[in-house]
């Protein structure tokens, strides 16, 4: 799948049509915590945007309004988050089983719903049309596959009924960033096969690792514990190390679709590598954290 190509439109790397990011998600990583700037690295500009309103990076109203049972489960979602990510972050030592199943929703509620998610629905589509000799008109546009997506959401959720839920904490001085797409899904398993180039991985694919930055010092793990082990107590799991700390910084730096966030502008690390205007997405195989040791 060829990756899409970026139009700036207001100066921030954006398309025309808006992202699809919770302003109650981006929160912690906007400067003093207080929801109205955020500091970004933007790959149009190769450069870092210090001060950004945080209302640009947001999707606003954008659903509402288009299906009231949707719109409500959408908001719902994400004020339950928000509730429980301001618990965390104030620091809570146990995670509940409620906050996991918080957790473990709003990741799924951004893995479909971002930008990038959508941008890679969509041009699915238009490849399918090309390949059956239909027109336009069977190809889907960024807006109606992000709800498309959506209707999808319960089945989606249920995927990832199976996984364990972990949070880092973060003391290594070294802070977690995040990005315009979130919530990673990668599988190291699946990476370690020698059919990998030939296969693909969903999910509810064996090996599923989910990844969601929540704030400067705390990071979200979804993971397969029938393969993977992670060393955590009540659900909490601490690190001192920079080298893990990067490692997961670089899995937005690679599922990253126009931008990165950081609370601070002198911590936003510079991709190593630049991804030209015609290659956002090369075709890369992320590492699982060295924090997920197979078993």
């Amino acid at each position: 799948m060829s990756p899409a190509h970026h139009h700036p439109a207001n100066g921030y790397g954006h398309q025309q049509e808006p992202a699809f990011r919770a302003s109650c998600y981006l929160r912690a990583f906007t400067a003093g915590g207080d929801n109205k700037i955020i500091n970004i690295f933007n790959i149009d500009r190769d450069g870092y945007i210090a001060d950004a309103p945080v209302r640009s990076q947001c999707s606003g109203d954008y659903f509402y309004g288009q299906d009231q049972r949707l719109d409500d489960a959408i908001r719902h979602v994400e004020e339950t988050y928000g509730a429980e990510a301001r618990s965390l972050i104030a620091g809570c030592s146990t995670l509940s089983r409620k906050s996991a199943f918080v957790l473990r929703s709003f990741w799924v509620l951004q893995h479909l719903r971002t930008e990038a998610a959508s941008v890679r629905f969509a041009q699915m589509t238009r490849q399918l049309a090309d390949a059956i000799g239909e027109g336009e008109g069977f190809a889907m546009s960024i807006k109606e596959a992000v709800l498309l997506a959506m209707s999808f959401y319960v089945d989606q959720l249920q995927c990832t009924d199976d996984l364990d839920i972990c949070v880092v904490r973060n003391i290594s001085g070294v802070p977690f960033i995040t990005s315009d797409d979130p919530a990673v899904l990668t599988n190291r398993w699946h990476f370690h096969r020698q059919w990998h180039l030939t296969r693909s991985f969903g999910l509810g694919s064996t090996g599923m690792i989910g990844l969601l930055p929540l704030s400067e010092d705390l990071l979200c793990v979804l993971y397969d514990p029938e393969l993977y082990e992670l060393a955590s107590v009540n659900g909490f799991l601490e690190t001192a190390s920079s080298d893990d700390v990067a490692m997961l910084n670089e899995h937005q730096i690679l599922n990253y679709h126009a931008n990165l966030y950081a609370r601070d502008a002198n911590e936003h690390p510079r991709p190593r590598c630049s991804r030209p205007a015609s290659a956002r997405h090369p075709p890369a195989r992320p590492r699982c954290a060295a924090l997920c040791g197979g078993r």
